[in-house]
């Protein structure tokens, strides 16, 4: 399915006056859980794409960013950072750049919700299916579902013993892989499925560092150079008179990377032509080529440099780090056959450590790392009824408690202080707590077989607590001594209610129509960048509301599926990122309001006369606008005449300290195209499935995935610009009859097409201050690019072979 809509093989639907019963599906149907109960997906009244597990394997998807390939109007990006990537979806999301700021689009991993960016990071294996879920879904997935969710459901345990074993080698970046499945009854009504992965790559990208001098080595030749390790082991539990189930699950993901974020990052726009920070030391023949390319520079860090940090550099060598464990215990009681309780508990770690030369480039200036904790548990408990009788309700209530420690210093050396030895500008130790609660409810009403109404809310309660100690500058090192920074306030509390009510229309058990009016959130919180001023460093939350309306089904004898809906939500108090290249801080501000509307098609077409083929379309338009946002910060070097006329503020000498007068600071953005909102996204494909013998079929297929123009960058530099693409993806594999063995070869962005899907300023490049009649000097910009050409060979092996 590259795209949305599923392929149903027959007719299906719920029994009369029972919402929540469990559907009669055909062997073809996708069945999702967008609405906490089992349901077709041509069934439910929501915007969905699904992505099966064929499809997962068919193209070896592996990463919440390879799945984003698969839909579009999904925008996934890392950043170089502890917040670990942004999401966005239909335009809307935020920013990635800090640990402690809630995703507007969640993760969801077998009903445990991550908000935080750094799970796009945690390996992804043996998938039952992935539902990406459109629009705001406050009503059954709480906060931070402002513009839809991500929902990852791995594979349980079967009925019968089950293997697979896989192995995989990809070519441009060196990059072997395995993983292992097994599956096995262990008494009646208890299964054990366990999932391990391990995968080795020298990297895409060629390190055109030369050693720093003084340094401890030279860099690794390719980057980014990793390992990567998976585990998951799932429990399923089911009694004989299917009154009680419980299913167990916990993953373990582990990236080792032989390189700082650098490794994954590239300036690729330098208004010199050279890297500043090289430039302005007299050297204009640096390693870094200014271009969006398969050349990064990640030089190592100076031995006089790393002693001053040794918490945080270690010996000198970039590296990147991540730990992350999750689970998760579903539990279902039964006691009648018209009530169903549910609990899910879920705990959430996450550890992450990082070191990198910011210098980009032979000559070392800037140099950071971080060490980042999060901890997170989770509990939900559910209520639904299957009366007989026309109305029933599910109802329940949420409770989150979190703690985040974020530490991150800014060591800079004596190219840029005049000082003999490396300065220590910044050394923040952060602590958040967060405590969440919310109770939800929702009526369904079947009026007939064909119409059913439901109305639903969500109330919900969040305080959140910063503490934030520093430890003061020095010439070398650091002051034993840490400074308490006093925050005002130090607490914020949020409140929320966002209602749902939603018709649903199935003239036929194939056809269903829908409308929606929907609200949700995204939670304030802090800015934790390094640096903080102290005093109000808050950020409000956000808040959505809008319609939402759709006909999906399947015609000519279900050869035909498709999808189609209509959009419009309002966004108030959106959260952006507001990058400052001079003082090297990054935060969150809100924009007043913004607007998302567009409209989504999807096809899918199995022709009978052609048994094996399917062809796929996907075609989205997102008008995605500031509707007012009038102080948005300017980016560097802009000048009066280019937008930057707002708000006058006193500038400073940033050496001396003393006052050189003042200039504008904001820009208006309203009317201005989202960041990451490309107006059109598309996809075209198909696969043919055909036997050879009666002992082997061969399957291959193809797609196109076309994404338009947008900006990445927050300030909308004109130099950022991202130019509309096409990306080519291919595969063919070779197999049994009885799927004992296959043997693939897939290739992914095979016209080798690179963009950024995140941009920043580069620190300390650019004019010092914007806002003047005469346009300055602009920073440099870099982001990280999005995957080369990749081709990959793959074997995979299942128990039949030894039948």
């Amino acid at each position: 399915m590259a795209f949305a809509p599923a392929l149903s093989a027959q007719d299906a639907g719920t029994q009369p006056g029972s919402s929540a019963a469990t559907p009669v599906v055909g062997d073809q149907d996708i069945i999702v859980t967008a609405r906490k109960r089992d349901e077709r997906l041509q069934d439910v009244p929501a915007a969905i794409a699904a992505v099966s597990s064929q499809e997962i394997a068919r193209y070896s998807t592996n990463t919440i960013t390879q799945i984003s390939s698969r839909v579009p109007q999904l925008q996934v990006g890392s950043v170089s950072g502890p917040g670990g990537g942004s999401i966005n979806l239909r335009g809307i999301g935020s920013p990635g750049t800090s640990p402690s700021v809630d995703q507007a689009v969640s993760i969801n991993i077998d009903g445990i919700q991550v908000s935080q960016g750094n799970a796009i990071n945690m390996g992804i294996y043996d998938l039952d299916r992935v539902e990406v879920l459109k629009g705001p879904q406050a009503l059954f997935y709480g906060k931070n579902s402002l513009g839809g969710i991500i929902s990852f459901v791995s594979a349980d345990p079967g009925k019968e013993f089950e293997w697979r074993a896989r192995a995989g080698y990809e070519f441009a970046q060196d990059r072997q892989q395995y993983e292992g499945m097994i599956s096995t009854p262990l008494a009646e009504g208890l299964g054990l499925r366990v999932v391990g992965a391990y995968s080795k790559q020298d990297g895409w990208f060629t390190n055109a560092s030369n050693n720093v001098p003084g340094g401890t080595g030279v860099s690794t030749s390719t980057a980014p150079q990793s390992e990567d390790y998976f585990v998951r082991g799932t429990l399923k539990f089911e009694s004989a008179d299917g009154k009680f189930d419980a299913k167990l699950k916990a993953s373990y993901a582990q990236m080792d990377r032989d390189a700082g974020p650098g490794g994954s990052t590239q300036i690729f726009d330098c208004p010199l032509g050279a890297p500043q920070l090289q430039v302005f030391a007299g050297n204009t023949t640096g390693v870094n080529d200014c271009k969006l390319d398969r050349n990064v520079a990640d030089p190592n860090i100076s031995a006089t440099t790393a002693a001053a940090s040794p918490y945080y550099l270690g010996n000198g060598k970039p590296f990147l780090k991540q730990k992350q464990f999750l689970s998760s215990l579903q539990m279902t009681l039964r006691p009648t056959d018209t009530l169903t309780v549910t609990s899910v508990t879920g705990y959430y770690d996450f550890k992450e450590d990082f070191s990198w030369n910011v210098s980009a480039g032979e000559l070392e200036s800037l140099v950071t790392g971080s060490h980042v904790k999060d901890k997170q548990f989770t509990q939900e408990l559910r209520l639904a009824t299957s009366f007989e009788s026309p109305f029933n309700v599910v109802v329940g209530s949420y409770y989150q408690f979190s703690q985040k420690r974020f530490e991150a210093p800014l060591v800079t050396t004596g190219f840029l202080t005049g000082f003999t030895g490396p300065l220590v500008l910044a050394d923040d130790r952060f602590r958040q707590k967060t405590e969440a609660y919310s109770f939800f409810g929702q009526g369904i009403l079947t009026l007939s077989e064909q119409l059913e109404v439901t109305a639903g809310g969500r109330y919900s309660i969040e305080d959140k607590w910063l503490h934030l100690a520093r430890y003061p500058s020095a010439l070398s090192g650091f002051s034993p001594t840490p400074v308490q920074i006093a925050l005002d306030p130090n607490k914020v509390n949020f409140t929320d209610f966002s209602p749902e009510v939603t018709v649903r229309f199935r003239p036929t058990r194939n056809i269903t129509f829908y409308g929606a009016y929907r609200e949700g959130f995204t939670s304030g919180g802090f800015n934790t960048a390094p640096a903080s001023s102290g005093g109000d460093i808050t950020y409000r939350q956000a808040r959505a509301r809008g319609f939402e309306a759709g006909v999906k089904g399947s015609l000519l004898d279900r050869q035909l599926s498709f999808d189609a809906s209509i959009y419009t939500y309002k966004y108030d108090d959106l959260q952006l990122n507001a990058f400052d290249p001079v003082s090297i801080s990054v935060k969150v501000r809100n924009a007043a309001s913004a607007r998302s509307k567009g409209a989504e098609l999807a096809l899918t077409f199995a022709p009978k006369a052609l048994p094996g083929l399917t062809l796929r379309s996907n075609v989205a338009y997102n008008h995605a606008r500031y509707l007012n946002y009038t102080d948005a910060s300017c980016y560097a070097g802009q000048s009066i005449a280019q937008g930057c006329n707002r708000n006058l503020v006193p500038r400073f000498d940033p050496v001396t300290g003393a006052p050189i007068g003042s200039s504008f600071s904001s820009q208006d953005l309203s009317g201005t195209q989202l960041e990451r909102a490309p107006d059109w996204t598309m996809s075209h494909g198909f696969t043919y499935d055909l036997p050879i013998s009666s002992a082997m079929k061969f399957s291959f297929g193809g797609d196109g995935n076309y994404t338009g123009s947008f900006n990445p960058e927050p300030g909308h530099n004109p130099r950022a610009l991202q130019r509309g693409v096409w990306r080519l993806n291919a595969f063919a594999t070779l197999a049994a009859a009885d799927e004992s063995w296959e043997l693939s070869l897939i290739g992914r962005n095979l016209a080798n097409k690179l963009r950024v899907a995140t941009a920043f300023e580069y620190p300390l490049t650019g004019a010092s201050y914007p806002g003047y009649a005469t346009p300055g000097l602009g920073a440099d910009l870099a982001g990280a690019p999005t995957e080369p050409r990749t081709v990959m060979l793959q074997l995979t092996l299942r128990n039949p072979l030894f039948k």
